[in-house]
């Protein structure tokens, strides 16, 4: 894992937590910060290594980056892991991810690049990088499909968004949010099961996938194992 600044330490550290309910064992290694180190995952580098602003600032540290970012490529390439998550920072996730999938390493992107503004072009550049892509907003996943790149999530539970525009992806499985991360509030299975039905009137059932918005790490235990029971159960009785 390789995520930059406090925001992505923030995402990484519930990635880890989500993960290790999970699978218990699974080790986690890479630059990460504070939050990340807490969570379990061993640290190479501190996050706080990659952020660098403005115009000039980046130029100075580029030797240094470079130098991280080829250690990292030939560290993993020596000890391959499962899969690669680059936490948002594209600029220095993106090349690395590009490295490791040509070397057969899976690679999963956390935080779309803002395709949809100014940069739109590099969505060519993630399609080469990463084999799955997490978003966090809901219209980002329409792009990728229509780049046909594999993947996405979108977050429902608190925004309830126009389900119409599931019928706009006609080829990738999409993960729908039924479950709120940000709320105590817990959902119950009928009112899960409604919302997976609205859904399925615009997507093919094997193309739906029931899921929380974006891990449940940050919610007490108790509190996540009930809000699981409730998609789980709305799920079986579909």
């Amino acid at each position: 894992m390789v995520a930059g600044e406090s925001s992505g330490d923030l995402l990484g550290a519930g990635l880890v937590k989500a993960i290790q309910k999970q699978y218990p064992d699974a080790v986690f290694e890479g630059v990460a910060g504070p939050e990340m180190l807490a969570a379990g995952c061993d640290q190479w580098e501190p996050a706080e290594s990659l952020a660098v602003f403005g115009l000039i600032e980046p130029l100075a540290h580029l030797p240094r980056l470079l130098r991280l970012r080829k250690n990292l490529v030939d560290r993993w390439i020596a000890s391959p892991p499962d899969v690669f998550v680059g936490i948002d920072a594209p600029d220095f996730n993106l090349g690395l991810e590009k490295r490791l999938r040509g070397a057969g390493i899976k690679t999963v992107h956390y935080v779309s690049p803002s395709i949809w503004a100014w940069r739109s072009g590099r969505i060519k550049t993630v399609k080469a990088a990463a084999d799955k892509v997490l978003c966090i907003l809901p219209f980002e996943p329409l792009l990728y499909d229509e780049a046909q790149v594999d993947a996405v999530s979108i977050e429902d539970a608190h925004r309830h968004n126009d389900l119409g525009l599931l019928e706009l992806f006609s080829r990738t499985k999409v993960l729908l949010g039924v479950i709120a991360i940000a709320r105590s509030r817990l959902e119950s299975a009928e009112e899960v099961r409604a919302r997976l039905v609205a859904a399925l009137d615009h997507i093919d059932p094997a193309r739906l996938i029931a899921a929380p918005d974006c891990g449940l790490g940050f919610l007490g235990q108790a509190l996540t194992r009930d809000k699981l029971r409730a998609l789980a159960a709305a799920a079986h009785s579909l």
